[in-house]
């Protein structure tokens, strides 16, 4: 058996979408009642449409070339979640 035929069926799929470059097939991927944990939005975001979205949304970002991760936003999201969450 070859590696990639040891691999579960949703790893295969997900390395598709990656090679192929095309998110479009996620769809097929997510469970119509999956629940997609985001660290950004901090609420769990429910069902296959919006879960979809989002992930697209990344996969357009991740998948665009060079992807550098900027420290100071993210420090600054948690900074005003940590003071709204005070108010």
């Amino acid at each position: 058996m070859s590696q990639v035929a040891d691999r579960p069926v949703a790893i295969q799929q997900w390395h598709k979408i990656i090679q192929t470059r095309n998110p479009a097939i996620l769809g097929d991927l997510l469970a119509d009642d999956v629940v997609f944990y985001s660290p950004v939005v901090h609420t769990p975001q429910k069902g296959k449409s919006l879960t979809r979205m989002y992930l697209m949304g990344a996969s357009h970002v991740l998948l665009a070339g060079p992807f550098k991760v900027m420290l100071r936003p993210l420090k600054a999201i948690n900074t005003v979640h940590k003071k709204w969450v005070r108010c």
